[in-house]
């Protein structure tokens, strides 16, 4: 999700596209808000784009800012991260943001 404003995201990105979708990104965060007050067990993950490409091995993740990197990542990136965070429950109750 994007509702996170990232101060290094692409010029075209903070200035023309994200504040022409603010009513998206008011429904994405009343859906996270809604999640987090909930009983059940949650993590929202929030990556950047999506493109197609094997695991790079380089991925960072942070739940508080976001990562400085390229933003975007491949979808195996994400399964990964996914799969590895069924496991562990490393950021169980977080929002962690994605990138390379």
């Amino acid at each position: 999700s994007a509702v996170v404003h990232d101060p290094t995201a692409p010029f075209m990105w903070n200035r023309v596209f994200r504040p022409l979708m603010w009513r998206m990104y008011a429904d994405m965060l009343y859906m996270e808000l809604f999640i987090a007050a909930s009983d059940t067990k949650w993590t929202i993950v929030r990556p950047p784009q999506l493109v197609d490409g094997p695991i790079s091995g380089a991925l960072k993740v942070d739940h508080i800012d976001p990562p400085k990197g390229k933003h975007k990542i491949t979808r195996d990136d994400l399964a990964a991260f996914l799969m590895e965070e069924v496991n562990t429950q490393t950021y169980l109750y977080k929002w962690p943001m994605l990138d390379v």
